[in-house]
């Protein structure tokens, strides 16, 4: 009896064998993986110091005249030259069709202007050359506001102080972009099928 009642104090008071918690080798991979799969929405916004040129790739022809002032959305800068965003409003009546991969392009010999709201009194930011295509991102009224990505010299850009609006604008941005890739937005309706007049520069 005593002999029993030894052999089950022992048992109560041996130390429970406690495996360290080691993490899974997939769980590891898993979060390794999301992580690289992450897109990252990197752009700051500068200010163009003087006018200049904005060319579809560095070195290349230019799309656009940039005026001094305008602001524009940076994501890369190598060699001298930055990758830039420019979004403003062009009037539809110096509007064409898809140039390769843009669903729009401006359709007037002298070009259109490209301004800061959709008014014929707003801030003219660049004058957008002769076919050169551009993403339509939305309309408003007789204005379709568009995006355009190229290059400026780096020498031309000064960073800007962000504003409350432009915080929150790049916080939504960066939201979405990181719960999901989005490629550039294709405006949903087309031009029409027929044949189009050029139209002189109107100053729009």
């Amino acid at each position: 009896m005593l002999r029993l009642k030894s052999i089950l104090r022992r048992a109560v008071l041996r130390p429970k064998c406690m495996r360290p918690h080691t993490p899974h080798p997939a769980i590891r991979v898993s979060w390794i993986v999301g992580v690289l799969l992450t897109p990252v929405c990197l752009a700051a916004q500068s200010t163009v110091t003087s006018q200049t040129a904005l060319r579809s790739e560095p070195n290349a022809g230019a799309v656009a005249q940039v005026r001094s002032g305008a602001s524009v959305s940076t994501s890369t800068t190598e060699r001298g030259w930055s990758k830039v965003t420019l979004e403003g409003y062009v009037h539809r009546s110096v509007v064409g069709g898809r140039r390769g991969s843009y669903s729009i392009s401006v359709h007037a010999d002298g070009g259109a202007y490209l301004r800061s709201t959709p008014s014929r009194s707003g801030r003219v930011l660049a004058l957008v050359a002769d076919g050169s295509g551009l993403t339509k991102v939305s309309t408003r009224g007789e204005w379709i506001r568009v995006r355009r990505t190229g290059w400026l010299t780096a020498s031309v850009l000064q960073p800007s102080e962000p504003t409350v609006a432009s915080r929150k604008r790049e916080s939504k941005k960066k939201s979405r972009c990181a719960a999901n890739a989005r490629g550039d937005p294709r405006g949903a309706s087309r031009s029409s099928r027929g044949k189009s007049v050029r139209r002189h520069h109107c100053g729009c």
